[in-house]
């Protein structure tokens, strides 16, 4: 395969998306397989991925070498492609996007106007935050959305005259930085406060169940 850490890193974050890992487990997904968006793989991103948690959860050996997942990520993202390093951001959202892709629900026509995407007062970023991602739900309704999008809010003041502008923006990953360590709980584990005990052993996705769009987004 390769040198993976990248994609392993991917795959073990994404698997802790409980709802996503039940709705690909349970081969729920299935339903929503969009063959017709010009986006999308056709599904082979979406069964790839289900494969692999499948075989993650079923295999008795302590490895395992996802070359259908990788195979369908490298068809849909080049640039990943070869036996090299390769950059865990960028296969996570080609991967999210796959997925995503291959199961969204077909694109309704709207029949009312664009609403209003900019809110000028912080009373106003509710009503406006809920009209952003109501539209972009009628574009983009599927179980990865629905566990993996939100909104981001950017705003614009201007110190003179106070007038404020807020835009608010779809994402599927953030960039976050990484706090510097604690010198102190490093060199002495005793420093370390009961509520920051990560020894609790991670559990395996409960029986699978599908995550359900309302009967309005079908």
């Amino acid at each position: 395969v390769g040198n993976t850490c990248y994609l392993n890193a991917s795959v073990q974050s994404l698997r802790m998306v409980r709802p996503l890992s039940k709705y690909f487990i349970a081969e729920s997904y299935r339903d929503d397989i969009n063959t017709t968006n010009p986006l999308g793989c056709m599904g082979k991103v979406a069964h790839a991925y289900a494969s692999t948690l499948q075989a993650m959860l079923s295999t008795d050996s302590f490895s395992l070498a996802p070359l259908q997942l990788l195979r369908a990520v490298v068809s849909k993202n080049p640039d990943l492609g070869g036996r090299g390093q390769q950059d865990a951001h960028e296969l996570l959202e080609t991967l999210l996007d796959g997925l995503h892709e291959d199961t969204k629900r077909p694109v309704k026509p709207s029949l009312h106007p664009t609403p209003k995407l900019e809110s000028s007062t912080y009373q106003d970023d509710g009503a406006v935050a809920a009209s952003a991602w109501s539209e972009h739900w009628r574009r983009n309704a599927s179980t990865v959305a629905a566990s993996t999008h939100g909104l981001l809010r950017s705003t614009l003041e201007c110190p003179v005259c106070g007038l404020r502008c807020a835009r608010f923006d779809p994402f599927s990953t953030l960039e976050l930085e990484i706090a510097e360590a604690d010198p102190q709980a490093i060199d002495d584990p005793s420093a370390l406060s009961e509520g920051d005990d990560d020894s609790t052993p991670i559990e395996e996705p409960s029986e699978p169940t599908r995550t359900r769009l309302s009967e309005s987004d079908k």
